[in-house]
């Protein structure tokens, strides 16, 4: 019985190692030199291994690069024709365990140099901690003779990288050319203030790339890594250093006009996004030197120092509290005559005569005014009077009608620095005053020359010359004889005009005569 159950299991034992055998001990090809390559994909069980067998004709370089879909853990050993293990995962000694030696996942691409001979190429499955069922392997094996460059065969070339920042747009721009062997590139970004690379974009195909996500003020340093297929799980071939400053955009829509009412230059510009102000410049040429005008946190500026009849050019930054470095470039140029003020005109009456008349403050770099009128403030204005002085009457108007007035300040040497109108101005011909003088002053008798227009006169006195006037009387004709003037006291008398049209064209009172007390 024992004997039996021995047997048994003895044969149950063989047929364990027979299976072993088979998972461990898969299919191998051989290679010859000339093929230079071999490409591989597959799954590998616990402890599983494939086999490679090449047979190189002379001294040769040996790549060997584990790409993207390789999953699990795997070890690499090359064995010469005596079985001698002569190449062990790249940096670790020839007899360290499996388990110590590292993993290719580790150093995806490992790469040695190997005499003539027949030699075989081991990949296994290592996952000393059980954590895979089976494992996935992809790789890429290639040889040529050592005078050969095998860089170029496996490796991208250096990118070459340039980094600027674009005005317009805010953003940092990265630039190169292609890359020999390049099928892929990877971004790498930090801060030099903060450290510490990451990747911001992967696989891309351009060879430009936007950094949409940089902010002002801070400096960034960008390196790109080239990459194919053969090296895609590897850092790749890594550019220089480049450092660019990110700084806000320029501002746009700068626009200058002048002010109607003191013809001064506004500047105005679309709002900055991360602006905390701005500065605005200026010129007395295109080309010249620009001076610091102002530091402003709105979007608009009114140069109130800007001389009149002259003109201005002008430049605007975006600046941040954050950072100098973040100020942007400055805006595109625009240029600005400064006009004269317009004149304030106010409207009067001439009491003497009813015509009126038009008064105005100096405008600072007027040589004359010129006035327009019209008889509606829709009409038509035409220029009636051109004057140094900053008055003027118009007396060449009928009674009781309205008139509409305009008045420009006028620059003799420079047409364009001209002010614009003056807001329009309307006043009413009133009627002339009366002179009234005292024929009688015994009967306190007045007289005074008809007045055009008049319908007819209010008589009005008072007991002392600057006090309360009263009507006594109205009166059609041009005389009036107080008959209830007391003797012996003193009186004051004063005349209307009124019109027969309305009673705002009335005139104004005559000037007082006195009645001396008898």
């Amino acid at each position: 019985m024992k004997g039996l159950l021995k047997s048994r299991i003895s044969g149950l034992f063989t047929i364990f190692m027979l299976c072993i055998m088979v998972m461990t001990i898969m299919p191998s090809d051989t290679f010859a030199a000339e093929d230079n390559c071999i490409t591989a994909k597959g799954q590998l069980k616990y402890r599983e291994s494939v086999t490679w067998n090449i047979n190189l004709e002379e001294k040769s370089n040996i790549v060997l690069t584990f790409i993207e879909d390789s999953v699990g853990m795997h070890t690499l050993k090359i064995y010469d024709n005596n079985n001698k293990v002569v190449y062990q995962n790249k940096g670790f000694p020839l007899d360290e365990p499996e388990y110590k030696a590292g993993f290719l996942e580790e150093q995806p691409q490992q790469k040695t140099v190997l005499p003539k001979g027949k030699y075989r190429i081991v990949l296994k499955e290592a996952d000393p901690w059980f954590n895979y069922n089976s494992v996935y392997y992809s790789v890429i094996i290639k040889w040529a003779p050592v005078d050969e460059v095998m860089e170029e065969m496996i490796n991208p070339g250096k990118p070459v990288v340039k980094a600027e920042w674009n005005s317009d747009t805010g953003k940092i721009k990265l630039s190169w050319a292609a890359a020999k062997n390049a099928d892929y590139y990877n971004i790498y970004r930090w801060t030099i203030s903060n450290g510490g690379s990451s990747l911001i974009e992967q696989k891309i195909t351009n060879l430009t790339y936007i950094d949409k996500t940089a902010k002002p003020g801070n400096t960034y340093v960008y390196v790109v890594s080239a990459l194919n297929a053969e090296n895609l799980t590897n850092a790749g071939t890594i550019s220089e250093e480049v450092k660019c400053t990110c700084k806000l955009i320029k501002p746009t829509g700068l626009k200058a006009s002048t002010l109607s009412t003191s013809g001064k230059i506004k500047l105005s510009w679309s709002k900055v996004t991360g602006a905390t102000g701005y500065k605005v410049y200026r010129a007395t040429s295109e080309n010249g030197k620009y001076s610091l005008l102002k530091t402003v946190t709105e979007t608009t500026y009114t140069d109130k120092s800007a001389t009149a009849s002259k003109k201005y050019y002008y430049k605007v930054r975006a600046i941040t509290s954050k950072s100098s470095a973040a100020s942007s470039a400055y805006s595109d140029k625009v240029s600005k005559l400064c006009r004269l003020g317009r004149p304030a005109v106010t409207t009067s009456n001439v009491a003497k005569s009813g015509k009126i008349k038009l008064t105005w403050k100096a405008i600072s770099g007027a040589d004359k005014y010129e006035i327009y009128r019209s008889t509606s403030k829709g009409g038509e204005y035409k220029r009636i009077y051109t004057t140094s002085k900053t008055s003027f009457v118009n007396n060449s108007i009928p009674v009781e009608k309205i008139y509409y007035y305009k008045v420009k300040a006028i620059d003799n040497d420079n047409a364009s620095a001209n002010s614009a109108y003056s807001t329009v101005s309307s006043r009413r011909c009133d009627l002339a005053r009366p002179v009234v003088k005292l024929s009688s002053n015994r009967k306190a008798k007045l007289t005074w020359a008809k007045v055009e227009g008049a319908k007819e006169y209010k008589v009005y006195r008072a007991t002392s010359k600057n006090g309360k006037y009263k009507a006594v009387k109205t009166v059609t004709t041009t005389t009036y004889t107080d008959k209830i003037a007391k003797k012996n006291k003193t009186y004051y008398y004063k005349v209307k005009a009124i019109s027969g049209k309305t009673s705002s064209a009335n005139s104004a009172y005559s000037l007082a005569v006195k009645k001396a007390a008898k």
